[in-house]
């Protein structure tokens, strides 16, 4: 028995009726209270990922075993989220010097793959979308010898644009490394296909499913400039039953001199973080920091856990921290990260039954969760407590009525989020 698939799709089994009707969100099928232990067993312990994992690591191999001439080998993951096909690649250019680029839409899983995998290769990570070009987003263009990615490549809006993107990254005779499902099985309907950003893609690639056939990748990847595909296993053997299947793409080799790879790389960014924001968000919840507060200290304190948790997720600093009246949503918090501070503020404050699915979305500040909380802390709260400041101007469309919420479907909710405040990063298959 394929133990870890078995466990996630039980779990998207049990939360199918609440995801349906609104009461829980999707990610909580992979993300359970924010949790990345559902997932991280699903995509490094799972048969499937297993065997296509080790197939990875021997396609990035020569990297190490042959690296560039006159600097450091240099490898980008796009869409890393949980790292579980990053933790099958690292060990294979452990103490190489190879340079590894850990990026994903969101900032959620930054502090993870530093604690992870910074001991192991020059880690640095930063925010990678791939429907946007690199250039743009502070990630050099023509420096990387490898672009990889596991899964997200097809989350994309527009593959065709996505493809170019992750050519544009790769040196001359780089190769693109994918891992990919090329096979839509029926669980993915209670499960993945669940998950915010399955269906938004807007190419004429796709039509009923985000996914491609191996004849459909081989024929988008040369149509977008690769040359030499190869598609592992095989079409057609014994293993392809399987549906996942790694895709190696080439570029063409070209004269361009090693010192313009050297200059791009110069000027990228990079980030560090020494311990896990989800893990540190839990930390700053604790109903030790309520003790000896009086009644109308309650509130004060509350906001504080609640900033204290928004902050590390966010990874921002002391001076960086968001006032009680900022709208959460306008400031990085996504949907993962909704996910994982419901979930820290449910059990460090011990609330039980915990906080609703929609809590972000019915309190959309840190003042409004605090004076939440405090309801669901202390129900007969003294009449001395200090009565909610005035909502900011436009407010009233972000604090509707809580029933009116609760009986939105997550799709409904995530069309209402697109449109106050863009595309909120959606939730990688890794």
């Amino acid at each position: 028995m394929d133990t870890p698939v078995t466990d996630y799709v039980r779990n998207c089994a049990r939360l199918l009726a609440d995801v349906m009707t609104g009461r829980a969100n999707a990610l909580e099928t992979l993300f359970p209270d924010g949790s990345f232990a559902v997932a991280e067993a699903l995509y490094t312990r799972g048969s499937a990922a297993r065997y296509i994992n080790a197939l990875a690591a021997a396609a990035i191999a020569p990297v190490a075993e042959h690296p560039p001439e006159r600097r450091v080998a240099r490898v980008l993951e796009i869409g890393g989220g949980t790292g579980g096909t990053t933790s099958a690649l690292v060990p294979e250019l452990a103490g190489t010097g190879t340079e590894y680029w850990f990026t994903d839409v969101s900032e959620t899983f930054m502090g993870r793959a530093h604690d992870r995998f910074g001991a192991a290769v020059t880690l640095r990570t930063a925010v990678f979308d791939a429907d946007r070009a690199g250039a743009t987003q502070g990630v050099p263009e023509g420096a990387f010898d490898v672009v990889t990615a596991a899964n997200a490549i097809h989350a994309a809006r527009n593959l065709t644009t996505a493809i170019a993107n992750a050519r544009a990254l790769l040196a001359p005779g780089g190769f693109l490394l994918l891992v990919e499902t090329a096979v839509h099985h029926e669980w993915f309907d209670i499960s993945t296909g669940l998950i915010e950003g399955w269906q938004h893609f807007e190419d004429d690639l796709r039509d009923d499913i985000p996914l491609l056939t191996t004849e459909q990748w081989t024929a988008a990847l040369l149509a977008g400039g690769f040359e030499d595909v190869r598609i592992f296993p095989e079409p057609g053997t014994p293993a392809a039953a399987l549906g996942q299947h790694v895709i190696v793409a080439r570029v063409a080799e070209s004269g361009r001199d090693a010192s313009v790879l050297d200059l791009a790389h110069t000027s990228a960014p990079a980030r560090a973080t020494a311990h896990a924001a989800d893990e540190r968000a839990k930390d700053a919840v604790s109903l030790d920091r309520l003790q000896g507060a009086a009644p109308s200290e309650r509130i004060t304190r509350l906001q504080e856990i609640v900033g204290d948790a928004v902050a590390e997720l966010l990874r921002r600093g002391a001076d960086e921290r968001l006032e009680p009246l900022d709208r959460l949503m306008e400031h990085g918090i996504d949907s993962l990260m909704a996910v994982q501070l419901r979930g820290a503020l449910s059990r460090g404050l011990a609330i039980d039954p915990p906080l609703p699915a929609t809590l972000i979305f019915e309190h959309p500040t840190i003042d409004a969760i605090a004076r939440h909380l405090l309801t669901r802390l202390y129900p007969a709260t003294s009449p001395t407590e200090p009565a909610a400041p005035p909502a900011p101007s436009g407010a009233s469309a972000d604090t509707m009525a809580e029933g009116k919420v609760r009986a939105m479907s997550d799709a409904d909710i995530a069309a209402l989020l697109e449109q106050r405040y863009g595309s909120a990063p959606g939730g990688r298959d890794e």
